[in-house]
């Protein structure tokens, strides 16, 4: 459910009234319950996420394929795929465990995968 909350995310992001319209009609209701308990009015919540909204469709539409504002890195660099996003890795071998930010696949140069 949540990768395809994301894909629906990602292929629409791109467009800032989408993002509010979706909040409005169904990321609200789902978290009411968290707001109350946090002493918080969904009119504050908005208003305290309006700033992170802007940059983060911003960012979307410059590194995404498809953004408005879109510019390849390099011409032997393409992000083709995002994996997984807090992605929790845990390794009992080394001791260590943590979260990774993003996991993607990416072509360089000779379509090679990395």
């Amino acid at each position: 459910m949540i990768f395809g909350r994301f894909t629906l995310f990602r292929s629409q992001i791109s467009y800032g009234d989408w993002l509010r319209t979706h909040w409005q009609r169904s990321l609200r209701d789902d978290i009411a319950n968290e707001l109350v308990a946090l002493d918080i009015t969904p009119t504050l919540f908005e208003t305290e996420l309006e700033p992170y909204a802007k940059v983060i469709v911003d960012w979307i539409q410059t590194h995404i394929p498809g953004g408005e504002s879109y510019h390849p890195l390099s011409a032997s660099t393409h992000l083709s795929r995002v994996h997984d996003i807090e992605e929790t890795i845990w390794s009992p071998q080394l001791g260590m465990k943590g979260k990774i930010d993003v996991t993607m696949e990416v072509r360089i140069l000779v379509n090679r995968l990395l």
